[in-house]
């Protein structure tokens, strides 16, 4: 990696530093009084102005670096006259995921015409230096603002970077203003930023900013799967349980591949109810706990959900849909917030480890690097402590993000737990721990945590990765997802996600585990999830970026696929109320749509369902308008009006090019029936578009609702 010279930067280092020290001086003085506040603030941007109105400019642009999500590399002109947010992030790092909710409000709130949010891509791990990997995870994560991939980390050293995630604020003059380093900072950023923009007295400026290049459709990602990026699976019977973490649903499945239930409306959001209409965002670990329900880790709602099949419902078993910084728990039910649970299994409390009762759900909580669980009955804990059934509180971690080995549980040190596995013979849990890119065992007898494989000898030492076979802490992982444990020979199946293998370890309890490539594995893209069969001896693989799962026989050796498919009288496809938007819009609505190019119309039936305390305003016609990708056409044109109460808008879509977003924007006049007063309403429905040759896939009709 290059650092700048003295001679092109001059004492730039020193600058840098002195602006994150006076940017902690400024939140630590910062009061109650609206008037001082703002005061202060203007002070600090005054004096930063000055510190660097002189021999400062932004590092080059490398010609070289790729930009995503839009049609052609930005350039400083689309920098200038607007505040730039530049979001410095991993895509693996748990931290910047957290923070993707807080840029998206962001862009809401300011648009892009004042203020523009840059995702500067700084990877840790070499697997993320490649574009295609960093165009999956962006796709996945929903990141809708540009995106450019700085391989070697250019500006992260020029611009004194130290930590995932760092945003680093500039002026419309491209000068440093601000830096916040870690999550947690959304109102201080969206404070910082609005009293930026009257400083700079960017609503009077003459000159206006460059207008930004169209978004781009995301590298042309084509799934033609029914999967979409799949993450955690499990077994029960006859049965598969899928996570579809990109399609925000869980999937459950016969052995042949056919789709049994599909669990949530596939609407990223956070709602409970019927099956159908229920809400997830990219669900991770899931569970059976009897034949007919289920607990599923809900990521990125940082909740766990229950699931009845008997009764057709979604109900939440703690969180509320909102990121918790509790490191202790204890409570019972959503009134514990959790931090983004990555994975599930079923194991023993001590007591219980004596009759072998599974009665606790155990938890990787990726978001406070720690093992919680979840008590399905009274259980009783080291030190003579009892939890009560439903109870859910930390079993091991500290919650400092290191790989500390100890005998006392609380203090141990995980970095970012995302997979998680039980051994009733071996009386542990093991966990794929995937920031410090090792295998690490908690003794539930004792609470000792101990390092299997993989990892630093050193527990600051997060770095030490790679690709290599052989013992203990010798051997090399890279960011591991997934793992489960082969119990009647006590060998752990790793899913080595970056390196897209899987590895067999053998003599866990030894001081000398040994690791080795099962080599018959081949062409895995960032595998995250597996499952293993003890019957069959099958090894089920989800294939994450490749939207498919894989089955490896370990007596045979031998690897096929599972197609996931529906039967042709299974219609899976259902009306759901779309969610609130960021921005100028009330209401979005995102799903995907398959279409061939052979046999390529898709009608589209959109039903505006009104509030029964509303109606249409006559005198102020309602209307639609849709945009399409290069290439399609719409027989009944690009937009209409609309006054009959309510209001199926049907349109028959034909693709004769490449795959793309198609937007429909429906803006509504109310008036309520009781007053008379008048409001508008808007929604945006955002469908993307995959190409897709498979028949059985095919969408050829979609039925949409808007709840205005």
């Amino acid at each position: 990696m290059n650092t700048p010279s003295t001679s092109s930067f001059g004492n730039m280092e020193e600058k840098l530093f002195d602006l994150l020290g006076k940017g902690f001086e400024l939140d630590n003085q910062i009061t109650s009084n609206p008037e001082k506040k703002k005061q202060l603030t203007h002070d600090y941007l005054n004096d930063i102005n000055i510190v660097f109105a002189s021999g400062f400019e932004l590092p080059a642009m490398d010609p070289s670096w790729t930009w995503f999500n839009v049609e052609e590399p930005l350039t400083f002109d689309h920098f200038k006259y607007r505040i730039v947010i530049l979001d410095f992030f991993t895509y693996c790092c748990i931290n910047c995921m957290h923070i993707l909710p807080d840029l998206e409000k962001l862009e809401g709130i300011f648009g892009t015409d004042q203020v523009l949010i840059i995702g500067v891509h700084s990877a840790k791990f070499e697997n993320e230096k490649i574009d295609g990997n960093i165009q999956n995870a962006i796709k996945r994560y929903g990141i809708h603002h540009p995106v450019v991939n700085d391989r070697q980390a250019k500006w992260w050293n020029q611009l004194q970077i130290s930590c995932w995630p760092t945003l680093m604020i500039l002026s419309p003059a491209l000068r440093p203003l601000k830096m916040f380093m870690g999550e947690g900072h959304l109102d201080k950023v969206r404070y910082f930023v609005e009293e930026a923009m009257h400083f700079f007295n960017m609503s009077d400026s003459s000159t206006p900013p460059k207008r930004l290049p169209p978004p781009s459709c995301l590298g042309q990602v084509v799934s033609s799967t029914f999967l979409k990026y799949p993450g955690k699976i499990s077994l029960w019977k006859d049965k598969i349980l899928i996570s579809d973490s990109g399609h925000h649903r869980l999937v459950v499945i016969n052995r042949s591949g056919l789709v049994e239930q599909v669990i949530g409306s596939g609407v990223k959001g956070f709602q409970d109810g019927h099956l159908t209409s229920a809400q997830f965002s990219s669900p991770q670990g899931g569970i059976f706990i009897k034949n007919h329900l289920i607990i599923v880790a809900d990521t990125e709602n940082h909740s766990l959900r229950q699931i009845d099949l008997a009764s057709k419902t979604v109900t939440t078993l703690a969180g509320n849909g909102q990121q918790g910084r509790d490191l202790s728990g204890g409570k019972n039910g959503p009134g514990q917030l959790l931090a983004s649970p990555w994975d599930l299994c079923l194991g023993s409390s001590p007591k219980a480890l004596e009759t072998g009762e599974l009665d606790t759900l155990f938890v990787a909580m990726a978001g406070t690097h720690q093992i919680w669980g979840l008590s399905l009955e009274d259980s009783s804990w080291w030190k003579g402590v009892s939890r009560k059934q439903g109870d859910i509180f930390a079993v091991a971690g500290s919650g400092v993000e290191e790989n500390r080995n100890t005998s006392y549980p609380n203090k141990a040190g995980f970095a970012q737990p995302s997979g998680i596995t039980f051994s009733s013979k071996l009386q542990s849990l093991y966990v794929a721990d995937s920031e410090s890119s090792s295998i690490r065992s908690l003794c539930l007898k004792t609470g000792t945590v101990k390092n299997v494989c993989g990892g630093s000898r050193d527990p600051t030492d997060l770095f030490a990765f790679g690709d290599k076979d052989g013992s203990s802490v010798d051997v090399r992982l890279q960011h591991p997802l997934g793992l489960v444990m082969n119990q009647s020979q006590d060998t752990l199946f790793v899913a080595d996600s970056y390196n897209h293998k899987v590895k067999a370890v053998t003599h866990v309890t030894g001081k000398k585990a040994e690791c080795q490539t099962i080599a018959d594995i081949s062409g895995l893209d960032e595998p995250a999830g597996m499952a293993f069969d003890p019957d069959t001896q099958e090894l089920l693989i989800a294939d994450t970026n490749h939207h498919t799962l894989k089955v490896y026989n370990v007596n045979t050796k031998v690897i096929r696929d599972i197609t996931v498919h529906t039967s042709d009288e299974t219609d899976f496809t259902t009306s759901v109320p779309v969610l609130k938007l960021r921005g100028n819009y009330d209401f979005k609505l995102q799903k995907d749509i398959l279409f061939r190019t052979t046999e390529a119309t898709i009608a589209i039936k959109i039903t505006t369902i009104l509030d029964s305390a509303l109606k249409l305003n006559q005198d102020a016609p309602s209307h639609w308008k849709l945009v399409l990708p290069e290439g399609w056409h719409c027989a009944s044109g690009l937009k209409g009006s609309f006054q009959a109460d309510p209001l199926p808008v049907d349109l028959i879509v034909s693709p004769q090019s490449r795959p793309g977003p198609i937007y429909v924007e429906v803006n509504a006049y109310l008036c309520h029936k009781s007053d008379g007063l008048c409001l508008s309403k808007s929604a945006l429905i955002e469908l993307n578009a995959e190409q897709c040759d498979n028949p059985a896939m095919h969408t050829k009709s979609l039925a949409l609702a808007i709840h205005l």
